[in-house]
């Protein structure tokens, strides 16, 4: 038997609905155990249960490998869904389940979320994610290999992902989980598409991130996404924000490199070195120098070489 204590500013009649569902385990299925709660929200548990129950019920169905099952039972609790946040979130685990099935009905299912819950707290992952499947070729369920192919020649490329990344920057707040992700895919997409000056200009924002304004995401209309204890989602959003600032620390001394202008080279890479001047950025940064300095030293040896000997 779970135990939550709940403030009821009526009294027993909460207290004892909930004694009655604990007792049965219908608690077990969403709701915090032992956590404080007050009235409002279990009324709102309360009022979510048949959602809540059909969300839990397809998660575990898919969980047990069962998966055309799951998405069916998904479809159902998609039409007990009373809100867009709770029709979003149904909606993503559908895609989730669909992504070991098709590739094309899990493309359909998220850009459901963006057309039919555009004000949900969820697009911005849907759109990480949609740009990741038309971005990485590892994320292709087997297919005969001629429509692989087609998939990689037409879909798997910048033109296609960009638009999806962008929508999910655009979509939150700079410092969401979801959207540092969009950023760091666009820094290399813009890179690759010849956008420099807007892929070094997201490198280092996200290379100068302070962790000290991250702050735990809100899913305000996300009941269950929402009982997931604060320190959790902090500690979740500052991993995510400490990630990317490396990775575009990294990044910016590797494209800092131009194996045809060593020396230009070795001061952009100092100066990365003493803009972020962490130990790892440091690290990287002497032993991509060292590297670039011996590869000088080598080619003037082969110039002195080169020299006719009287």
């Amino acid at each position: 038997m779970k135990i939550v204590r709940i403030r009821s500013k009526t009294g027993g009649h909460l207290g004892l609905i909930l004694m009655v569902l604990t007792v049965f385990g219908v608690c077990s299925k969403g709701f915090p155990a032992g956590e404080i709660a007050d009235e409002q929200e279990l009324q709102e548990w309360l009022a979510n249960y048949e959602w809540l129950h059909a969300v839990d019920k397809a998660s575990r169905t898919s969980r047990a490998g069962r998966l055309e099952e799951a998405i069916e039972e998904y479809r159902s609790a998609v039409e007990l869904a009373e809100t867009e946040e709770q029709k979003a979130e149904t909606l993503l685990h559908m895609g989730q389940v669909y992504e070991a099935l098709s590739r094309e009905e899990t493309i359909k299912t998220y850009r459901r979320i963006l057309d039919e819950c555009p004000a949900s707290g969820l697009v911005p992952q849907v759109c990480f994610r949609l740009g990741e499947l038309h971005r990485s070729i590892s994320l292709v369920p087997e297919m005969e290999s001629e429509e692989c192919r087609r998939v990689v020649e037409e879909e798997m490329i910048p033109a296609r992902s960009i638009p999806f990344f962008e929508k999910g920057v655009a979509s939150g707040k700079p410092l969401e989980r979801y959207v540092l992700f969009s950023r760091s895919y666009l820094a290399n997409l813009y890179h690759e598409t010849g956008r420099e000056e807007e892929a070094w200009g997201i490198l280092h924002e996200l290379a100068s991130l302070s962790l000290v304004d991250v702050q735990a995401p809100v899913f305000a209309g996300s009941f269950t996404q929402r009982i997931l204890p604060q320190e959790s989602r902090l500690r979740e959003a500052k991993d995510a924000a400490e990630k990317a600032r490396a990775s575009a620390r990294r990044r910016l001394i590797a494209w800092s490199v131009d194996a045809s202008d060593p020396t230009g080279s070795i001061a952009r890479i100092e100066s990365v070195a003493q803009r972020y001047p962490d130990e790892e950025t440091i690290l990287m940064a002497e032993k991509e120098v060292e590297r670039l300095r011996a590869a000088l030293a080598q080619d003037l040896r082969e110039d002195i070489e080169r020299i006719p000997k009287e």
